[in-house]
């Protein structure tokens, strides 16, 4: 990206060129910065990569975004009952937390060197979506810590605190110039390609250590031990990132929808927009309607400029496009469940735009496809 953007504390250059990183080799000299959504995460996504941090003598910052107290079925089974209020909630957050600081002991890490930022559980979509004041955190610790690695989820884990922390890093990093900070993401709801992705190698004590730490979440082990168990023992993976200009205008995309679906309740779908201009970031909820048809809705929010996106819907397809005289300098989409959810997970994540290569994953749009046509 090019220019700037402007927000509430001031304007900050967003000239990004991260180099794509071939290789995990740590040094002393390395400020390794890691962004984690929830207790636990340390342990499954980074266990292994934090031991090899610490045995480099690098500088290490520990980022847990949420405590986990959105957890409802295993703190009424430790718990033993059944109405969980808000003092239930902070309660079973501050056991959480004490478990990640056991864990993190066990893999070698100070408490000085993490930093719980106690935003909700299954909250940071709204807080992506709301405004850039949980962005302007992440930016003062950037700033204090000045990483030369960065290693937070990907924007297309399944799981929405993952993925919504992978997009705030994102918008993060186009108010700072952070030129040759290495970065990599990670998936712990989903899968990660190996051709894509550098494999991090341990040895049988370091996965030992790593299964230790994992024993400290008891909470998380008294329903799903079984999954917790499987997840930590698959190899870490991290995919090497590079930030730039994306050719944006006119970009086209379409999803298929579920097969049901209500236009209020439950079950509402909405697509979530976030459009990176050089002077502003455009945040947008777009409700999906259930009858066929194609609606043009203006998201410019009162900008001189309209900024007109047009969404077409037929059978179990939407498609999305862009004007062609957008000065779009990054964009991203994603399709959402609105309202209760009775499963945590997205049936994907969030994709880049970028019309030099269309995004992994369903309902790929090419050239020479008309939108509206179902796709599976």
């Amino acid at each position: 990206m090019s220019g700037a953007l402007l927000c509430k504390s001031g304007v900050f250059p967003t000239a990004i060129v991260l180099p794509m990183i071939r290789h995990m080799d740590i040094d002393e000299r390395d400020r390794l910065l890691i962004l984690l959504p929830h207790p636990d995460d340390e342990t499954l996504a980074t266990g292994g990569l934090i031991q090899h941090a610490l045995a480099a003598q690098a500088a290490l910052c520990v980022v847990i975004a949420t405590d986990g107290d959105n957890n409802p079925w295993p703190q009424r089974w430790i718990e033993k009952c059944w109405s969980i209020d808000a003092a239930a909630r902070a309660r079973w957050g501050a056991r959480r937390r004490e478990e990640a600081r056991s864990a993190l002991s066990i893999l070698g890490v100070e408490d000085s060197a993490v930093h719980h930022l106690g935003w909700p559980d299954q909250g940071l979509t709204d807080l992506l979506m709301r405004d850039a004041l949980a962005e302007d955190q992440l930016v003062r610790l950037t700033d204090d810590f000045s990483p030369s690695m960065i290693v937070a989820p990907a924007i297309c884990d399944r799981h929405p605190d993952h993925n919504a922390l992978g997009m705030m890093l994102e918008l993060v990093l186009a108010r700072q110039d952070r030129t040759g900070c290495r970065r990599f993401s990670y998936v712990v709801h989903g899968e990660t390609r190996p051709e894509e992705s550098v494999p991090l190698r341990m040895t049988s004590q370091e996965q030992q250590t790593k299964q230790r730490a994992l024993q400290a979440h008891h909470t998380q082990l008294s329903l799903s031990r079984r999954r917790m168990c499987r997840l930590a023992q698959r190899a870490e993976r991290y995919r090497p990132l590079s930030g730039g200009v994306a050719d944006v205008a006119g970009w086209r995309h379409a999803w298929t929808l579920p097969r049901v679906f209500r236009s209020a309740g439950t079950h509402a779908l909405e697509l979530l927009l976030i459009l990176c201009f050089s002077d502003r970031v455009v945040r947008a909820r777009l409700p999906i309607e259930t009858q066929d048809g194609e609606t043009r809705v203006d998201i410019g929010r009162g900008a001189e400029q309209p900024l007109v996106v047009k969404l077409r819907k037929a059978g179990r397809c939407l498609d999305l496009e862009l004007p062609d005289d957008a000065l779009i300098e990054r964009g991203f989409a994603k399709l959402e469940r609105a309202g209760h959810r009775l499963v945590v997970y997205d049936r994907e994540g969030w994709i880049e735009m970028d019309r030099a290569r269309w995004p992994p994953g369903r309902g790929r749009m090419p050239a020479d496809r008309e939108p509206g046509v179902q796709m599976e």
